[in-house]
């Protein structure tokens, strides 16, 4: 790694003698420093704790005149010199404090006048996670940053350490990481420096300044790296992601959602692991079969072991359980204990094979059970208990991961792999290269894929049949009868293909096929990747058009473009939808109209019913809540506002929505006023600033504010038009809810497309009684809606808020959405 030359050697910091006369014996310099000095007595104390370069370090702790005037006037020029001199750096502070930025003062001041006492992060931390690797950097070969999430000893930092270790032959390799682990000296032995951090936007560029400059890609090593992704793209450093995970348990969504929008290429470690990310693509417009491709992580190589080393090894596996396994069959499970890897599903199939032959003996190896994790532990616990698990003389024995892992593996005669969701588990891979069977479930790992499905040593049963499992378990063989006497000799091994290679060169076709270039920032300036603030405006900038130069689908450019797309559907819902710029309307140019109002909370009401005209033009306000407390609070806001609310309590089923449905279900007393109008009081999820902008954003556009109405009203005193509501400039897909899509989707007279591109995000718009009612059929009064509290996303209330545009075409209605773009939507 290279760093700067000595500082007292900088052509800056000899200017900067000369400039403030520091070279003479007693300047009288008037800077920064004095102004701060007058204020603050303490500054050289203050400096020298500071300061961590040891010549500057030492004269300002003996006193030397100017030294700590050299010190801060120095840190105060650009170009990182107070990183020589310190471990203060404007660029990370700025990064890691925005309320620094925002409040416009010089990172050095904040940092001695409030950092130091507040205990803020600097570079110390930074730097200890910073390790200089074993091979150094070679000006002849390109360079690769290849991200992982973590450096401990299981399946993903595994594949991780092989590309690493492939990566070198040609290539400089730089590591991050968000945590460390057991395998960290593995991957310094293979890369020029190895950088773990929890903050990669505000520490890499700071860390790694010199590498960014030489990296020519990125390599992210499972969705779990996802963090990475904000750097790279504020970088502009192309990337691809080898992912593991399935996409139903990578969650937050957002990991899905950034990687299949912002990576160049995605490569899967399986087919059936990348089945599960299509509909995410869908929704972000990956093209599934263009820009991604499958490679294996490593071929299922068969192989046999010796009655002497199976011998041997089960001698060595006695001693650890404390008695003689003998000839009895050997079945092991490994892996962390865990819901996702099935250890209890592993204890219950024990239980019923052990009936079928009390002599085999089960074993579990592996980490992660805590008796006082009460979301998993405690129960995986008492399980364990009832199966008497270790009792000597007992079927059921734990033992932690480690050295026994080869022995358990060499004595074992069956592998069961008892994963919920697992994609292509390494411990699978050894028990075949060990001559072990694996009993496995259907549809639950990679290994469905066709190139394995139909091996001899894999035998699926049906995704929970643990009975099944117990009774194939029983059938098999046990490995002692496969063993020849003494070791074959193996055959020549078909050279193993380079991972690394095949995924570079899986990226650089595809980079090399890119043929759609976007210039320019679009008309909607909302973030994704980076915050709202000021600060992060060109990083919003650079997000937006990666994901456009990628050609994928998270903003729109303009209203054009939204309109152009709607047109061009073939989906009578996205034709038959309209976007309008938004515009005051007067009383005159709109509908009768009616109002629902949700209020589970209540602290905005008395604001919103005095600070919007339609409140006090609206036929009828009906308001929803869930308790006679808050229906109390509710009538004396009303009453003091001058408006006749009618009030109905009702269960918080539903959030907001369900309480407007279930007003037009039969006999409900709202008849057939034509045209509603649907607000809640909905916090954001996140925080209450947040909520508010939002808030203010679809109340303006919906109801207009204290002098005028909206054109969203307006729009409905076309008899043809059956619902309005807010231009949302976010792109939001099926995501979630694609997955209940089949169930209603035969109840709905129009054809579902695959992409809503435009609906009610938020939930709030004016609709009429024939479009609820409509929205009712698809599921019938009678639906067993789930209670509260429900999911973030992917219930039955987020399909709902997607399929309202649907309701209306097929009541042949047409959608209007209005756009406002001077109003923030974040």
């Amino acid at each position: 790694m290279t760093s700067r030359p000595d500082f007292r050697d900088d052509p800056v910091f000899k200017a900067y003698l000369i400039k403030n006369n520091l070279s003479r014996p007693d300047p009288v310099p008037q800077n920064m420093y004095h102004e701060m000095l007058r204020l603050r007595p303490q500054m050289a104390q203050t400096m020298a704790q500071i300061v961590t370069e040891p010549a500057l370090k030492a004269a300002i702790t003996a006193g030397q005149k100017n030294a700590a005037e050299l010190a801060f006037e120095l840190m105060l020029l650009p170009g990182g010199i107070e990183m020589e001199l310190s471990d203060f750096s404007a660029t990370h502070y700025l990064l890691r404090y925005p309320d620094v930025a925002e409040a416009g003062i010089l990172p050095l001041v904040h940092f001695i006048d409030h950092g130091l006492s507040e205990g803020r992060d600097t570079l110390r931390k930074l730097r200890r996670n910073l390790s200089e690797g074993a091979l150094a950097f070679d000006p002849a070969k390109k360079t690769v940053l290849i991200a992982v999430h973590e450096f401990s000893t299981t399946g993903a930092p595994i594949v991780g350490l092989q590309l690493v270790r492939e990566a070198a032959q040609d290539h400089n390799v730089v590591v991050l990481s968000i945590r460390g682990g057991g395998l960290l000296e593995q991957f310094l032995q293979s890369s020029c420096c190895v950088f773990v951090t929890e903050n990669p936007r505000e520490e890499v560029e700071v860390a790694l300044g010199p590498w960014l400059k030489r990296a020519d890609f990125a390599l992210l090593n499972s969705a779990e790296a996802v963090a990475f992704v904000p750097m790279l793209v504020e970088q502009q450093i192309p990337f691809s992601a080898y992912i593991h995970e399935y996409a139903e348990y990578c969650l937050p969504a957002y990991k899905t959602i950034f990687l299949s929008a912002y990576a160049d290429f995605l490569i899967y470690s399986s087919q059936s692991v990348r089945d599960t990310w299509r509909g995410i693509h869908l929704d972000v417009g990956f093209d599934t079969d263009v820009q991604s491709v499958v490679v294996p992580q490593a071929d299922l190589a068969p192989s046999q072991i010796s009655q002497s080393d199976h011998t041997a090894a089960r001698a060595r596996i006695s001693q650890v359980l404390g008695f003689d396994l003998g000839n009895r069959k050997l079945i092991y499970c490994a892996g962390s204990a865990q819901w996702r890897k099935g250890t209890d599903l592993f204890a219950m199939t024990a239980q019923m094979a052990h009936r079928l032959d009390p002599e085999a003996v089960f074993l579990l190896i592996g980490d992660g059970l805590n008796h006082q994790d009460i979301f998993c532990g405690v129960w995986l616990e008492k399980h364990l208990q009832e199966a008497e698990v270790n009792r000597p003389g007992g079927f059921l024995y734990a033992i932690p991961g480690g050295p026994h892992y080869k022995d358990v593996c060499a004595a074992a005669d069956i592998m069961m792999l008892a994963s919920r969701l697992d994609p292509l588990p390494n411990v699978v891979l050894d028990a075949v290269k060990y001559d072990c069977d694996v009993v496995l479930f259907d549809r639950t790992s990679g290994f469905d894929d066709p190139q394995y499905r139909d091996m001899d040593r894999l035998h699926s049963v049906g995704f929970g049949l643990l009975d099944e499992a117990a009774r194939v378990i029983h059938q098999l063989p046990r490995k002692s009868d496969r063993c020849p006497l003494v070791a074959p000799k193996p055959p020549a091994a078909a050279p193993q293909a380079n991972l690394f290679h095949q995924l570079t060169s899986a990226h650089a076709s595809r980079k090399a096929a890119r043929r759609h270039f976007f210039l320019g920032e679009g008309h909607f300036d909302v973030p994704m990747l980076f915050s709202a603030s000021k600060a992060d405006a060109g990083s919003r900038a650079l997000e937006r058009n990666t994901a456009w130069n990628l050609q994928r689908r998270l903003v729109w450019k303009s209203q054009a473009e939204a309109a152009r797309v709607l047109a061009n559907s073939p989906f009578a819902v996205h034709q038959s939808s309209q976007i309008r710029r938004y515009a005051p309307a007067a009383p005159a140019e709109v509908p009768a109209f009616s109002l629902h109002l949700h209020a589970y909370y209540t602290e905005d009401l008395k604001k919103d019913l005095r600070g919007f005209l339609a409140f006090g033009r609206a036929k009828r306000i009906v308001v929803t809540t869930d308790s006679t407390n808050k229906a109390n609070q509710i009538r004396a806001i009303g009453k003091a506002a001058g408006l006749k609310l009618e009030i109905e309590q009702v269960p918080n089923q539903g959030r907001d929505i369900l309480p407007f449905m279930r007003l037009f279900y039969t006999g409900s007393g709202i008849g057939a006023d034509g045209v509603w109008g649907h607000l809640h009081q909905k916090k954001s999820l996140r925080s209450s600033v947040g909520g508010d902008v939002w808030r203010r954003f679809m109340l303006a556009i919906l109801l207009g504010d204290d002098a005028h109405l909206s054109n969203a009203l307006a729009a409905m005193s076309d008899p043809g038009t059956g619902l309005a509501a807010p231009f949302d400039p976010y792109i939001v897909g099926w995501y979630g809810a694609r997955r209940l899509l089949p169930n209603v989707s035969p109840r709905i007279g129009v054809p579902l497309p695959p992409h809503p591109l435009v609906f009610t995000v938020g939930n709030m718009f004016w609709t009429r009684p024939e479009v609820v009612r409509k929205m009712v059929s698809y599921f019938g009064e009678a639906y067993p809606y789930p209670n509260e509290p429900i999911a973030d996303d992917g219930t039955v209330f987020h399909l709902i808020e997607r399929l309202w545009p649907t309701a209306s075409a097929d009541c042949g209605l047409a959608s209007v959405f209005i756009n406002k773009p001077d109003q923030p939507r974040r």
